[in-house]
């Protein structure tokens, strides 16, 4: 078997590439760090509708590396016990429940109804995923792309960048 490979324009992107702003490092590293700030501000968007009542699951953290040639940008989220069974799912083992300051355990049921109780047994508890922080990189890709075409495009005074 064999085949045959042809690059047109290799000699243009070559001399594009030499062209380039000698400060590319810093531009992908700012957009890096705004790419990851677009998702934090998401994230934290999607927490404060999902979880109307305290509309705090999670601490939304950025944090930008360089190492070599590579650069990330990661947005992490925790700071609270709940963080991940929310953004994930998944059940979790209650234990037997007392009142500890009052004589009864008191909670609303799913039909609405009020309840009292002396004691509550150790049960399962199912928590559907609420994701948060997955979405909102979801939801923010093309804002993410377009933040990595601009700083590229800049690099190359402002040209088109290079698909």
């Amino acid at each position: 078997m064999s085949f045959h490979v042809e690059w047109q324009g290799l000699d243009e992107l070559l001399a594009r590439l030499q062209r380039a702003s000698p400060d590319i490092r810093h531009r992908m590293n700012l957009a890096a760090r705004g790419a990851a700030e677009l998702v934090a501000t998401q994230a934290r968007a999607n927490m404060r509708s999902l979880f109307k009542g305290s509309g705090r699951v999670a601490d939304i953290s950025v944090r930008v590396t360089r190492r070599g040639e590579e650069v990330t940008g990661e947005v992490t989220a925790g700071g609270t016990p709940y963080a991940r069974i929310h953004e994930l799912g998944g059940t979790v083992h209650l234990p037997d429940i007392f009142p500890v300051q009052a004589n009864a355990l008191h909670w609303i049921s799913k039909a609405g109804d009020e309840v009292f109780a002396k004691h509550a047994a150790a049960h399962d508890v199912h928590i559907p995923e609420r994701s948060y922080l997955r979405s909102a990189l979801t939801q923010r890709e093309a804002d993410i792309r377009r933040v990595f075409e601009e700083a590229v495009a800049g690099a190359f005074g402002g040209g088109a960048a290079a698909a």
